[in-house]
């Protein structure tokens, strides 16, 4: 997401997204934006879930971690690091 957000846009329509239309920014990017850029293309053409594309397959996951959709992906990541932290885990455990 880092790498190609800038030239991403925000496709909400107007009347859900105050930025509808403008381009992204890593510091305004949401789980909205995430979903019309990367979860929906990765997940349609098997009609899987983000989760089954991640993980190892036959994995049993351990954590489940939920996130409001309007929340900025860096906060998200901050908690996820914190999480990670607090239980000595690193993101290969994961």
């Amino acid at each position: 997401a880092q790498r190609y957000c800038e030239v991403w846009f925000d496709a909400s329509p107007v009347k859900l997204s105050k930025t509808s239309g403008q381009y992204l920014s890593l510091s305004m990017l949401n789980f909205h934006h995430l979903n019309d850029w990367i979860i929906q293309p990765a997940t349609k053409p098997k009609r899987s879930a983000m989760a089954e594309a991640l993980a190892r397959r036959g994995s049993i996951p351990e954590w489940y971690i939920c996130h409001h959709w309007g929340q900025p992906v860096l906060d998200f990541c901050a908690s996820w690091e914190a999480h990670l932290s607090r239980r000595s885990l690193s993101a290969s455990d994961t």
